[in-house]
């Protein structure tokens, strides 16, 4: 039934994504926004309207209301591939909100992966294989803790043995050496 997946669709959608607006909705499903606000309508009785930040509201399902009203705090250091999911999402400006750091991690051709660092995207990361070991090139938006960078020379370690290798070495920005 067309309706019924219409609806499973938008629920997944803010499962996922959520809060979040029809209109962004529309953008993630390549679908008209007038879809998007009818398959919004279908679940009404299930959502809740939140403050997005500014003059924005949007939507989110009440039986994700009390996960989100005290998430866990993002730890740790992760390097994203370049289309890693988190990567994909639409609304960059969420994830990133500094315009040149957006330009820097989404280029259309060959862009390089994203440093996460607690829950944060804090820098860029490329890499190619040099004999026996991964060479990951390292830029970040604003001046490291030697903790973090600690942190990704460990992730870049554990990102060498899925490619093959045993070891990595991350080059740094000069004025992060």
């Amino acid at each position: 039934n067309p309706t019924t997946a219409r609806a499973e669709l938008a629920r997944r959608f803010l499962h996922c994504y959520g809060p979040a607006t029809a209109e962004r909705f529309a953008e993630w499903t390549g679908r008209s926004p007038k879809d998007a606000k009818t398959a919004f309508e279908l679940i009404a009785d299930e959502l809740v309207q939140v403050d997005l930040g500014g003059k924005e509201r949007g939507w989110l399902l009440a039986s994700d209301r009390k996960a989100l009203e005290s998430p866990p705090s993002p730890s740790g250091v992760r390097l994203l591939p370049m289309r890693d999911p988190y990567l994909q999402q639409r609304d960059r400006a969420t994830v990133l909100p500094d315009a040149a750091a957006r330009k820097k991690v989404w280029q259309a051709v060959s862009g390089p992966g994203a440093v996460l660092a607690d829950g944060e995207i804090v820098g860029t990361w490329r890499s190619r294989l040099d004999r026996a070991r991964l060479q990951i090139e390292v830029e970040t938006f604003s001046r490291s803790t030697r903790a973090v960078r600690r942190n990704i020379e460990a992730e870049a370690d554990r990102v060498a043995l899925v490619r093959g290798t045993e070891t990595a070495e991350v080059t740094w920005p000069r004025d992060e050496r």
